[in-house]
Order: C-alpha cells, then sequence, then structure tokens
C-alpha cells in the first residue's frame, strides 16, 4: 500500500459496472460509510473464483478499498456477499424498477458524501421489492424520499404564484418548483412545460411525502395516479436537477 492511500472496509451496494482495459472493472459503489464512490477492480486483485463471478450489480457486499487521497478512483482490494437480491433479478417489472432505484442513485447523490438515511432506504426499498411490494409503488416512493433528503420535493401544500392552499385541479410548472392553481394559472406559463394535476394527484403526494422511510411501501395506489405521480416526479428531477434518467424511457407505467 503506498504511502497516500489507506485501507477501510465498508459496506456498498453496487450501482454500476463497467469493464475497463483487460479484465479490470469500474465498480460504481454507494456506501454505508463514504457514501457514493468510484472504485476499480484490477484483474490482478481477484482470485480465479472471484473472476468466475465477479462483482454484480444491485448486490450488496462488504469490500475492502485502498483509499487514494489524491484521486476520486479507489482500489478494490476484497468483496464478499452480503445480500445478492437474487430473487429481484427473476422479477421483470421488480428487476427494471430496482435499476431505475440504482441509476436514481448514481445520478442524483453526490460523491464522496455518506448518507445512513438514503443507505438504509435503498435497503428498505430493494427488501420491499424483493418481498412482494409493487415495484411500482416502492419506486415513487423511494423517488419522493429521495427528493425529500436532497430539499427537492415539489411543492404541492399551496400554489406557488399566490400561496393560497390548493384544494382544487392545478397545474404542475416546473420552474415554479410545485403547482399553480387554476386561477393562477395563464394557459402555457410562457411556454413552458405544465401539467395538469388532479386533486386526487396532490393528495397523494402530500400524503406519501409525509410518510416516514419505515412505511408506506405496502400502499396500494391505482394505475392512472401512478403514472400520473411518476410524470410529474419525471419533470421535476429534468428540470431541477438537470439529469435525464435512462430508466424514465424503459418503465411504462
Amino acid at each position: 500500500m503506498g504511502r497516500n492511500m489507506a485501507v477501510k472496509r465498508v459496506n456498498a451496494f453496487v450501482l454500476k459496472v463497467d469493464p475497463v482495459r483487460e479484465n479490470s472493472q469500474l465498480v460504481n459503489i454507494f456506501s454505508f460509510e463514504y457514501g457514493r464512490l468510484k472504485t476499480l477492480l484490477k484483474a490482478g486483485r481477484q482470485s480465479a473464483a472471484r473472476r468466475a463471478r465477479s462483482i454484480e450489480q444491485l448486490s450488496e457486499y462488504e469490500i475492502l478499498i485502498y483509499f487514494r487521497e489524491t484521486s476520486e478512483l479507489h482500489l478494490i482490494s476484497q468483496f464478499s456477499i452480503i445480500k445478492d437480491f437474487h430473487r429481484i433479478r427473476e422479477m421483470r417489472y421488480g428487476l427494471f424498477h430496482s435499476i431505475a432505484i440504482i441509476e436514481h442513485i448514481l445520478k442524483l447523490m453526490p460523491l464522496n458524501e455518506p448518507s445512513e438515511k438514503i443507505y438504509n432506504l435503498l435497503k428498505k426499498s430493494l427488501i420491499a421489492i424483493e418481498g412482494g411490494c409493487d415495484a411500482r409503488v416502492v419506486y415513487l416512493l423511494f423517488r419522493l424520499y429521495l427528493l425529500k433528503h436532497l430539499g427537492l420535493l415539489p411543492q404541492t401544500e399551496v400554489c406557488t404564484s399566490c400561496s393560497r392552499k390548493l384544494s382544487q385541479d392545478a397545474y404542475y410548472v416546473p420552474y415554479k418548483g410545485g403547482l399553480v392553481c387554476a386561477e393562477c394559472f395563464n394557459g402555457e406559463e410562457n411556454g413552458s412545460i405544465f401539467m395538469k394535476s388532479s386533486m386526487a394527484l396532490v393528495k397523494l403526494l402530500r400524503s406519501l411525502s409525509s410518510l416516514s422511510l419505515n412505511g408506506g411501501f405496502e400502499a396500494r395506489i391505482g394505475d392512472e395516479l401512478l403514472r400520473d405521480a411518476n410524470r410529474l416526479l419525471d419533470f421535476h428531477i429534468s428540470y431541477h436537477l438537470d439529469v435525464q434518467l435512462k430508466s424514465t424511457e424503459f418503465l411504462r407505467f
């Protein structure tokens, strides 16, 4: 180990694995102790047995890492499986939504910022999907909890223009960060994207946003409301975080 490297043992979920050079892998992980990290798994660091079953996306591992002080790319020395969520891999919709959840962590969580809450949320979400909860509901709740953690929940309590409490159908306008009442909405809002939101949708988002991380995964939500809620969050994330999530392209509610 070099002078500028410290060895640490972490628990982490694998977010993404990309091959680099010959038999080496660039591994994006989300660790309990250090948050999101970029790591490199070199071929020489793996035994023959390890190469036969390499590190996999979606699984949780205990990983021994050499941390480089002068680089954001750290080195994996050893790894052992904690939980592989193998049942999720056999669920078509469960797998799709789990990968989408992983992408949110990869794209929205900053590097090197640990969050015990989000780590536990990720684990609880995957356990819920594997346990048979509706993956669409788990996905929606995960997104709301994550946005709440980031301080970016859409405003659903009052009109973002007049500040009156919303009590009827409204319009979601991304650049305003939330909903606009029918009285304040001026057609196309200066050419920006907008989305009409029923009062049922408004109430759903309010109630789900107020839940703790320990509840809600077993909720029953109609198909139309699920679709509209996730569509609204797609607009919100794209505008406020300037991120295009590939998962929104292949998920259909």
